[in-house]
This record gives C-alpha cells, sequence and structure tokens, in this order.
C-alpha cells in the first residue's frame, strides 16, 4: 500500500479520535488520499499502474472506513455528554428539591423522594425521546423557534 497509505498515514487518521470536531476525521482521509495517490504518480516505475492504483484504492478505502468510525465515535461522545449534563442537572435539582432534610425525614413525613439510578433515567430519556422525537419533528419546531 507504500508509505503514505500504510501504517503511518492510518496512524495520523486515527490521532483525529483524540480531537473534538467531526468533520476533521474526513479531512484528514480525504488529504491522506490525495497524498497516496500523488505519490503514486511522482514515485519511480516499479509494479505496474494498474496494481498501483489498487494498492492505492485500498489505502483511500481504509482511510474512509477509518475516518467514519472515527467520526461516528465523536458524534456518540457528543451524545454522551449531552445526556451526562442532563443527568448532572437531574441530581442538583434533586438536591435542591430536598434541601435540608434527608430522605428518611421526607419518608417520615409521608413523601418519597423520586430519584433514579444513572442507568434508569438513561432508559427512561431514551425511551421519552423515542416517543418524543418524531412528534416534535413532525411539527417542524426548531430550537431557533
Amino acid at each position: 500500500m507504500g508509505w503514505v497509505s500504510g501504517a503511518p498515514g492510518e496512524s495520523t487518521s486515527a490521532a483525529t479520535l483524540f480531537q473534538s470536531r467531526p468533520l476533521v476525521p474526513w479531512i484528514v482521509a480525504g488529504l491522506a488520499s490525495v497524498g497516496s495517490l500523488l505519490g503514486m504518480v511522482l514515485s519511480p516505475d516499479g509494479i505496474s499502474q494498474t496494481m498501483a492504483l489498487y494498492n492505492r484504492g485500498l489505502g483511500a478505502f481504509a482511510h474512509t472506513v477509518l475516518a467514519a468510525v472515527i467520526w461516528r465515535v465523536l458524534l456518540a461522545r457528543e451524545e454522551l455528554k449531552l445526556l451526562l449534563w442532563l443527568q448532572e442537572g437531574e441530581a442538583a435539582v434533586g438536591r435542591a428539591m430536598l434541601g435540608e432534610q434527608s430522605i428518611d425525614s421526607v419518608a417520615r413525613n409521608g413523601l418519597q423522594a423520586l430519584r433514579e439510578s444513572p442507568e434508569v433515567f438513561a432508559s427512561r430519556l431514551k425511551a421519552d425521546l423515542a416517543h418524543w422525537g418524531p412528534i416534535v419533528k413532525a411539527t417542524g419546531f426548531t430550537p431557533e423557534d
């Protein structure tokens, strides 16, 4: 596959995982693919052009697949940050509503503190998104409205 599209090229693409902008893996994959093809054109004759083009095409495909995987990981990371923010907010509201009272003192007064584990909250949030998401999308509402 050549030096550009081999381990150094894939390592450069993989390094985009350590930043936060989802477009960067695609840019790096495109540049690595162009560099690989440019290397084929500028390198001295060795193997047949067909085999060289095939090898460089495989490298470009590998860069594209890696970019797609990293892009999805970066998007999932952002989704998890949002879920964590919501969960921390819910915990803060719960603490604020509880006030100075302990859960035991609230229970003695005949009330029940409604707190749920992070796993239960995440599953409830996913169910709510699945239920209300299509409805909100059908209305055409956007956060800018």
